[in-house]
């Protein structure tokens, strides 16, 4: 898996995590704040909390096929590019 297809599987699975929270009224976030994500997009902002990255960590993990050894490495994730940083690094992609 290249770093484009990371980039997009990460994002997609951001706006899917969102948008079951949102649905479940886990979260309150606007459907223009989900459709303006970008790499800067703080994941604070989207109303996502540290069970939240735990909740997305999961669903990265089942979307891209990998296994994440150590959660608490998610202290240091704030944006989606953050994060998409962090999922490359498990998967060894520069």
């Amino acid at each position: 898996m290249d770093r484009k297809e990371i980039e997009r599987k990460v994002i997609e699975t951001i706006i899917e995590y969102l948008d079951v929270s949102k649905r479940e009224g886990l979260i309150e976030v606007s459907e223009e704040d989900i459709k303006n994500i970008t790499m800067d997009t703080d994941l604070r902002d989207l109303g996502i909390d540290s069970m939240g990255y735990l909740e997305l960590a999961l669903m990265i993990e089942e979307k891209l096929g990998i296994k994440i050894e150590d959660f608490a490495e998610l202290s240091g994730v704030y944006t989606v590019e953050d994060l998409i940083n962090f999922v490359k690094g498990w998967m060894n992609v520069e």
